[in-house]
């Protein structure tokens, strides 16, 4: 339920760029995002996306805020947005961060009065803002009639500009006939498209129920039907492994071998457990584990930031709020390489935030400050940050100074 909605969302937000001439510096946003551990990475544009995982949608519901603020207001090869306009963006981004942030908490894993009443008042607000995105959620029926309409006032407009003689007009003149046809033709073609669109289906209406649902049953990550969707990867792995051609029984065959080859791997750790001289044997037979970046610590225990393969890398961990226990925290990797290159691109410095403490030789990353207010504002409610200058692009700081990671777009 939460990622049908975050793709309704996704679609309305690409229309309203689309429609304001900021798609193409939100693909350009969208496709350099930087790396960032635990988050999806995207290498291309939204638009050129065929499909997206579960855990690619819940990395996405992070940045997209502030991607879309960013496009909206990027002042390079962009025109400046009139006053009509900025109204518009404001609303705009209103209603996609009261979404956000509705999602976000119905994510928790144990709630309060005060985090159910939040959950009620960002519901309450997105419900106020979302008609700037009703035009998006025309049918094709709509979408036709405002066509038609487009072309019909093209027509009237040609005619009336003949008849009026256009070309005894001052270039001035022209322009204000011209903006004031492109006006009329926004307003009409707008009133055609949202004229039979509504937010009348039940994704949006389930949402007002989610507040009673918590305080009823707890919290909702239980319900989700998402855990089921990895018994569908191995039935996947085997179709794309088939000619495409009479797949069922390939699909079985391939399934219940790979199912054969795993259980004689668990007989061979058994054996390997108990008899030494067996593992010796099967060690170069048995697949290596791979290692999962998650803590389960005991309640009360102090979590602490480690260092690895000599300041290069730098665990915070922090906690997981798609774990089905609570305590759990998975670890987010920070990276500095100086001046060699990570993986295809160029060098990496990973940017934190960190208190003001005394510093020591611990780790090298690039140190943030806040860029004017600290206290979240503005219609995206966010901060900005900068570069710590006063240190210098990079230093070397206490690991217990390192208060957190800060993706910047």
């Amino acid at each position: 339920m939460l990622l049908g909605n975050l793709q309704h969302l996704m679609d309305w937000i690409i229309g309203f760029l689309e429609t304001h001439d900021r798609l193409h510096t939100f693909d350009n946003i969208w496709s350099s995002l930087p790396l960032y551990s635990g988050n999806y990475v995207p290498r291309k544009s939204y638009r050129l996306l065929s499909q997206l995982s579960g855990k690619e949608m819940r990395g996405l519901l992070i940045v997209i805020l502030g991607v879309f603020t960013t496009a909206l207001y990027h002042k390079t090869d962009t025109p400046r947005p009139t006053a009509s306009q900025e109204q518009e963006f404001k609303k705009a981004i209103t209603c996609v961060r009261y979404l956000i942030h509705f999602a976000l908490l119905s994510k928790y894993r144990s709630y309060t009065e005060s985090t159910i009443e939040y959950i009620r008042e960002y519901l309450q607000k997105f419900y106020e803002t979302k008609n700037i995105f009703l035009r998006y959620q025309a049918g094709k029926a709509s979408k036709a009639k405002a066509d038609m309409v487009s072309k019909e006032l093209t027509a009237q407009n040609n005619a009336r500009n003949i008849e009026t003689n256009l070309n005894r007009r001052t270039a001035a003149q022209k322009a204000r006939a011209t903006a004031e046809d492109r006006e009329e033709r926004a307003y009409l073609v707008n009133q055609a498209l949202v004229e039979d669109s509504h937010f009348n289906f039940p994704k949006v209406h389930l949402m007002m129920h989610w507040a009673n649902q918590i305080s009823h049953y707890g919290s909702l990550p239980q319900y989700s039907i998402e855990i089921y969707e990895t018994s569908h990867k191995a039935l996947k792995d085997a179709y794309r492994r088939s000619n495409h051609m009479d797949s069922i029984p390939q699909i079985l065959k391939g399934y219940s071998r790979g199912y054969s080859f795993a259980v004689k791997e668990l007989e061979m750790s058994a054996w390997s457990a108990e008899e030494p001289a067996i593992a010796e044997r099967v060690k170069d037979v048995l697949r290596p584990k791979r290692k999962q970046g998650q803590l389960s610590m005991p309640e009360g225990t102090r979590m602490y930031m480690t260092l690895q393969e000599v300041y290069n890398i730098l665990e915070i961990p922090v906690p997981d709020q798609d774990a089905d226990e609570n305590n759990n925290y998975k670890l987010q990797y920070l990276h500095a390489t100086g001046r060699r290159n990570w993986r295809k691109g160029g060098p990496r410095r990973d940017a934190v935030w960190g208190s003001n403490r005394e510093l020591y030789k611990l780790a090298y990353l690039t140190l943030l400050d806040w860029l004017g207010n600290p206290t979240p504002h503005g219609p995206e409610g966010m901060s900005s940050v900068q570069v710590f200058l006063s240190r210098g692009r990079e230093t070397i700081v206490w690991l217990q100074a390192v208060e957190g990671a800060v993706n910047l777009i």
